[in-house]
């Protein structure tokens, strides 16, 4: 009796340590599992996925004792055995199911486009609002009064400049930002960066620099019900409202910024009585009649970064700060990914014979990217794509 109590302590005892070290271990997987995506998506390519579906683990504790020799003494009226010593060992074990992700659903989800809501959710959890942006944001379009829509794509590599109509210089000097000296001033804020001979021009440039409006000025979508020109009383297959992706504006971080009271013509986030005008004014592109910020999927976010890893852009995709100032400018790059494994590193992958390291110094950005990647895949697994619930199981 003893002995069994012992042995469940025993087991017990190795229940905390052995908690601990299986949590490590799965953080450990899903880090490299994503770094490894990345680095496939640099490449062009196909994406893997897995999920750890059961992890059990088990225990044995045994109790031997060897016999001696039978001793016999004179004037010993009961000769008896003599035994010893007695040894207590013990096993501990653990087996896990891996699951590779492949079904429909699972897909279905990695290659849906986020929707304004989802994005919105992601500004209040406390990662920095220019982050999300060039995470979750592909392109923004403009739509000018005359009709005509722009595209600024959120790629570094996209920095062509016309020095006429038949000659173009990729990734031009033109298009770095240039200030006056006394203010965060550039180019971008004159029309003609925007249109004619350059409308084409610096489309990654221009993209940052709406960005940095977007964050200053805190516009961003949100999802608007609006009234549907199909509906009736009669109705039974039509709804009453439909939902729209409207562009508003934070009021109070707007007041940050600026002296003015409001941005003529945008709505207010949040506002349900504030409309959305015809048209309005912001800096750079002038008078619009729509803003779009097209989102990414799941998929499409993992294509970006690795587009950023196979242009050797990691460099060129810097935050420009505004809402958290660091003195250390290693701080503003979007993905720090290097070649060989550091002293110590938050993430780590084995490529086509070459070992890949995300540090555990200067990567505050990257490792907010990877906790929204394991957020995303997260919610695009079910119950379907994993074997059985996880359990583990102790014995004795």
């Amino acid at each position: 009796m003893l002995g069994a109590l012992g042995g469940c302590a025993f087991v017990d005892d190795a229940l905390s340590p052995r908690t601990f070290s299986v949590n490590e271990g799965a953080d450990a997987v899903l880090n490299n599992t994503i770094l490894l995506n990345i680095l496939r998506a640099s490449g062009s390519e196909p994406l893997n996925f897995i999920a750890i579906a059961k992890y059990t683990g088990s225990g044995q504790l045994g109790v031997t004792s060897q016999a001696g020799q039978f001793v016999y003494a004179a004037g010993v009226t009961h000769p008896g055995s003599q035994f010893g010593p007695s040894n207590i060992n013990g096993q501990i074990t653990g087996s896990f199911d891996l699951n590779v992700l492949e079904t429909k659903d699972f897909y279905t989800g990695l290659l849906r486009g986020m929707d304004a809501g989802q994005t919105g959710v992601w500004f209040s959890q406390g990662l920095t609002r220019e982050l999300v942006f060039y995470v979750l944001i592909a392109s923004i379009r403009t739509t000018t009064p005359d009709g005509a829509v722009y595209e600024y794509r959120n790629d570094p590599a996209d920095d062509d400049w016309h020095q006429s109509p038949d000659s173009v210089e990729p990734n031009s000097l033109s298009c770095i930002p240039q200030t006056d000296g006394r203010s965060r001033a550039t180019q971008f804020g004159e029309l003609d960066m925007w249109y004619g001979l350059h409308s084409n021009d610096c489309r990654f440039q221009k993209f940052r620099f709406l960005v940095d409006l977007a964050v200053k000025y805190g516009l961003r979508t949100e999802s608007v019900s609006i009234p549907n020109p199909k509906w009736t009383k009669d109705s039974t297959s039509e709804p009453k409202t439909l939902s729209k992706s409207a562009t508003c504006y934070d009021p109070a971080l707007f007041h940050e910024f600026t002296h003015k009271k409001s941005i003529p013509g945008l709505k207010i986030c949040g506002n349900t009585k504030s409309v959305e005008a015809k048209q309005f004014s912001i800096r750079g592109p002038g008078t619009l009649t729509g803003v779009e910020l097209v989102m990414r999927s799941p998929f499409a976010i993992f294509q970006y970064l690795g587009r950023i890893v196979a242009t050797e852009s990691q460099e060129r995709v810097r935050l420009k700060g505004r809402e958290r100032e660091r003195a250390d400018p290693q701080g503003h790059q979007v993905l720090n990914i290097i070649s060989g494994l550091g002293p110590s590193c938050f993430a780590q992958a084995w490529y086509h014979g070459a070992s890949y390291c995300v540090p555990m110094e200067g990567s505050e950005n990257t490792k907010q990217i990877f906790t929204l990647l394991r957020s995303v895949l997260a919610t695009n697994i079910s119950s379907t794509d994993l074997n059985a619930t996880p359990t583990i199981r102790v014995t004795p």
